[in-house]
């Protein structure tokens, strides 16, 4: 097999979740000794697209190819370990309480077999003399290890599986900058050793600094490929982020960015907000923003880059470990999976309707009185179910998300945090949300809202906020200067 002929094809790959196609027609070919940079905004298809050719999910149409194997096969489950190909998640795998070499032995499987340690060590002292990735002492626990450290330790996990092709997800985006840089040298070297790495990222940066051929998913399609040498920042940000709007602009939007928010009363104030968690992971950091009555903030940031955690502080369902959150009332929360974080799906629609505020209620709850609630509610929000008693999933995704809006605006509270509300929904649902926001927004409501869409921001939202690495950066409403921000070319 050639060192630089091809390792991987994916041919006319289409896969799709109920209504919702994650990737169409997608092909991409990837060769050895290259660094194959894939790129893309949220929900673009990219972890998709890596799972499928890591025979983690079956495709619906197209084919993988694999010409390591002796002929040319579909990446299933099954044969996934046979076609040496390893992924390395964007999130960790190894188990904190355990060490190095146990979260080796453990990635392994086979529960009945024997665990050596001594062998394990020798293993990871041979595979850092062969490669040249540093690695932690064997013995070490992962939870004392820095995150470059572990970051290490998931790609050694998938290395001793002698891969063909090393597949990263994200691989950068709790790391440093010097780690980032770090690991993307050791990568390059490993792919002129005559292996190939797939990397998923959305920094356009580390595209042009560190790969040697870029794909570019939009909506789940390709929307550029070509070789490093042959592209450039403006070229790609247009493919990441498309060059026309998608939204009509709203004119209030307009009218209210012009004319200024300083006389309308505060109503979410940060004040050098930050937030970690209880690994130590920092998050958000030394963030100040006001969310005034009457005004729609919008807030952009790709995977990991704090929006989440920002908009959980504003909305006051986490505290700050620095900094301070002041909040005028309770702030009515959507968050972005529904189905997770806003209902739980066996219970019925009433059921899901009282849990609004459960944390601050006492006492007795009139079953009727809350029927007529919900109903009510339902009715002004059109959800369509036969009755108040359906199980919340038995929604569609749409009727989910504007029975969710119904309850957390049902009496009318005076802020809205509401992340990404338009994922997964059609035109018209999606539709009808925006219009509840800006109805909101003209009675007089606060509302900080994010998207995975500037196309959506710019047609929302009054002013702008972008989220990168956990720093909060105020942008003009103009797609270059936040696409710019996201990418962390501002």
């Amino acid at each position: 097999m050639s060192a630089h002929g091809p390792a991987l094809e994916l041919a006319g790959i289409t896969k799709r979740f109920g209504d919702t196609t994650a990737v169409e027609g997608v092909d991409l070919r990837v060769n050895f000794g290259a660094v194959h940079v894939l790129l893309g905004e949220n929900g673009a298809g990219k972890t998709t697209l890596l799972r499928i050719a890591a025979g983690l999910l079956p495709p619906d149409e197209g084919r993988v190819v694999i010409p390591l194997t002796s002929s040319a096969a579909a990446a299933q489950p099954s044969t996934a370990g046979a076609t040496r190909i390893s992924l390395v998640h964007q999130h960790f795998s190894a188990v904190p309480a355990l060490t190095v070499a146990e979260n080796v032995a453990l990635g392994r499987g086979g529960l009945l077999s024997r665990f050596n340690p001594g062998a394990i060590a020798d293993e990871l002292a041979a595979l850092h003399r062969e490669t040249g990735l540093v690695l932690p002492p064997p013995n070490t626990r992962v939870a004392d290890l820095e995150v470059a450290e572990q970051q290490r330790v998931e790609i050694a996990k998938a290395l001793l599986k002698r891969p063909g092709i090393l597949m990263l997800d994200e691989p950068t985006s709790t790391l440093s900058p010097d780690a980032g840089r770090d690991l993307y040298r050791w990568l390059g070297e490993y792919a002129a050793g005559g292996h190939a790495v797939v990397v998923v990222t959305h920094r356009i940066s580390d595209a042009l600094a560190f790969g040697t051929d870029v794909t570019v998913l939009r909506h789940g399609r390709v929307a550029l490929r070509a070789p490093r040498s042959a592209t450039n920042e403006r070229e790609l940000l247009d493919a990441m982020f498309g060059a026309e709007l998608e939204f009509a602009p709203d004119p209030a939007s307009a009218d209210a960015a012009a004319e200024g928010t300083d006389g309308r009363p505060v109503v979410i104030a940060l004040r050098g907000a930050g937030y970690r968690d209880d690994r130590g992971v920092e998050h958000v950091a030394n963030a100040t923003l006001d969310i005034r009555a009457g005004e729609i903030v919008g807030v952009a940031g790709i995977d990991r880059s704090g929006h989440s955690a920002l908009l959980r502080l504003a909305a006051g369902r986490i505290r700050p470990t620095s900094g301070s959150v002041v909040r005028g009332s309770t702030v009515a929360f959507v968050p972005e999976d529904r189905l997770r974080d806003a209902l739980i799906g066996e219970l019925s629609l009433e059921e899901n309707f009282l849990l609004r505020g459960s944390a601050e209620r006492r006492g007795w709850v009139s079953s009727a009185e809350g029927r007529a609630k919900t109903a009510a509610a339902m009715s002004a929000y059109a959800v369509r179910a036969t009755d108040t008693l359906v199980p919340a999933a038995e929604l569609s995704g749409g009727n989910q998300q504007r029975f969710v809006l119904s309850r957390e605006l049902a009496d009318q509270p005076r802020a809205l945090v509401a992340e990404h509300p338009t994922r997964g929904l059609d035109a018209r649902s999606g539709g009808f949300v925006r219009q509840a926001l800006r109805s909101m927004r003209e009675r007089g409501g606060a509302v900080l809202l994010y998207s995975a869409d500037i196309d959506e921001l710019l047609a929302m939202a009054d002013r702008i906020v972008v989220c990168h690495r956990g720093r909060v950066i105020a942008v003009s409403r103009d797609r270059a200067a936040i696409a710019r921000a996201m990418a962390g070319t501002a």
